[in-house]
């Protein structure tokens, strides 16, 4: 693995680790999650576990999916369509 990959590889999962505590702060401070920490309220009362577990997971899985996504069509064609989806919103 390249040297850049490495340092981005470690920035994502800081960034990740990092909107795993805000997100669990927010839920704490009783102000709500966001719509993309859903999923992740959910596997909480469903499973055994934390919500910073489950938000991590499922913010893993989220960049992980990016990522697959991205080297199957390429990064225009990706954010060409993501970009497209946020217009009605």
């Amino acid at each position: 693995m390249p040297k850049y990959m490495r340092r981005k590889l470690i920035v994502y999962l800081i960034g990740i680790f990092t909107l795993t505590i805000g997100s669990n702060l927010f839920l704490n401070a009783a102000l709500g999650v966001a719509p993309s920490c859903s999923l992740a309220l959910t596997l909480t009362f469903l499973l055994p576990g934390s919500y910073a577990l489950y938000n991590f997971i499922v913010n893993s899985l989220i960049l992980i999916l990016e990522a697959l996504i991205v080297h199957k069509f390429g990064k225009h064609k990706f954010f060409n369509s993501l970009s497209h989806s946020f217009i009605p919103t």
